[in-house]
């Protein structure tokens, strides 16, 4: 089965690469999971594992993909359930050069696949990479988070960034303010909540209600179970000796340095030449990868999965990376084509804006499309036989204007006439 899928990834690669014009030189790499219905007790693949459709209830297999910058699939691997992110980088990465070769490219990969085993790994025989970091090391840079000017980018009035080189790798500091909102909002919302409770515990021991020192350690352990987002900068004292005393304090130091930080990942990369620009742009086009597994779960049916032996499994995520690779090809000839889905009516949210075109995606030419009809036409002949005429149905004025745009021309019959 293996060896089938690789070869006729192979034939695609050469296929895209022909008819697009497709550049292998950067490739995208990400995992997701999917989960199965039922026990399956005989398969290899389905264990359970950290689950990104939040179903930790179900047996899943992780599924590995490599697509270009443009979206096209490359090669893809289905894996144990229980997989860890960072497990699977030389796995993949050298199943990739041994079937392409170890030409000059650049991996994009999260932060999930960031060890100093992978780092070591992708920094060997002249490989490129550029990964996301761990918040934890934005402690490293917190001074050029609090001090110096920041690039904002054009196009991007929300993104300001920040380049860092330390010996051979290039660090990219970015700072979204939409995101900083967000986690100022977020990080406030449980300080506040947590300074609430704290102070009811306080004169809840204060009454005596609450005496004995382990139940008050209990009861602050859930409340910073509860407030993870500001535990971090709370110090809670509670009296070791004579009547139970609860007391707290902030650490102001360190919440300015968490308000520094807010909004702000780090990147690296050891491909030099970059300007910020660049170097933000590239690390986005994770996206592209992120946007295919949307569609293999959406669309395409890649999940739940109701097979029970792992080959079978192998086989269903094989036949739903193949769809995906004809919904990229649809998409691509579209985005060529220049074919939009035509708004007449305007936005109830913004009433006052005129109702603007918008890209038409692979979902709604399907849907349009499979509203042509094809349709019998019963004859009777001299003889008193019925003569059966299949026929397909004229499009609609929507329909031939995407058939017009992707230049495809719709048969007259799908098949010879026949007596009944």
């Amino acid at each position: 089965m293996r060896k089938a899928h690789e070869a006729i990834e192979d034939d695609l690669k050469a296929q895209f690469g022909s008819l697009f014009r497709l550049e292998y030189d950067l490739l995208l790499y990400d995992l997701t999971s999917t989960y199965f219905e039922g026990l399956a007790d005989d398969n290899d693949l389905a264990k359970r594992g950290y689950s990104r459709d939040h179903r930790s209830d179900c047996k899943q297999v992780v599924v590995a993909l490599v697509v270009t910058r443009e979206g096209f699939p490359l090669a893809h691997y289905t894996l144990v359930g229980n997989i860890r992110d960072v497990k699977t980088v030389k796995q993949v990465v050298r199943a990739i050069e041994r079937r392409f070769g170890t030409a000059q490219r650049v991996w994009v990969m999260d932060r999930g696949m960031i060890s100093d085993e992978t780092l070591a790994f992708l920094s060997k025989s002249g490989r490129r990479y550029l990964l996301a970091t761990r918040r934890s090391e934005l402690a490293q840079f917190q001074k050029h988070l609090q001090q110096g000017k920041w690039q904002r980018l054009q196009g991007h009035p929300d993104i300001e960034v920040k380049l860092i080189k330390r010996r051979r790798v290039t660090y990219l500091l970015a700072r979204s303010k939409p995101r900083r909102k967000k986690e100022r909002a977020m990080r406030r919302r449980q300080r506040r909540a947590l300074a609430r409770a704290l102070r009811k515990l306080q004169q809840t021991v204060a009454a005596g209600r609450l005496k004995k020192r382990d139940k008050i350690l209990e009861r602050v352990g859930r409340l910073k179970g509860k407030y993870p987002k500001a535990t971090p900068f709370v110090s809670i004292t509670i009296a070791a000796r004579g009547r139970a005393k609860v007391d707290w304090s902030w650490n102001v130091a360190k919440f300015k340095a968490a308000l520094a930080r807010d909004g702000c990942y780090l990147l690296r990369s050891n491909q030099g030449g970059w300007s910020a620009a660049e170097f933000w742009e590239t690390y986005m086009q994770l996206t592209v990868v992120e946007h295919a597994f949307r569609v293999l779960k959406s669309q395409l049916l890649l999940r739940p999965v109701w097979h029970h032996y792992s080959g079978r499994v192998e086989a269903h995520v094989f036949i739903c990376v193949l769809a995906y690779a004809l919904w990229k090809t649809l998409d691509h000839l579209a985005k060529q084509a220049g074919l939009q889905t035509e708004i007449r009516k305007p936005d109830p949210k913004r009433p006052q804006a005129s109702p603007k075109d918008r890209p038409m995606t692979p979902e709604v030419i399907l849907r349009e499309l499979a509203n042509v009809r094809i349709g019998d036409i019963l004859l009777e002949t001299t003889e008193g036989q019925q003569l059966a005429l299949r026929r397909v149905a004229r499009p609609n004025a929507e329909q031939k204007r995407i058939l017009a745009a992707l230049q495809l021309t719709l048969p007259e019959r799908l098949s010879p006439d026949r007596l009944l």
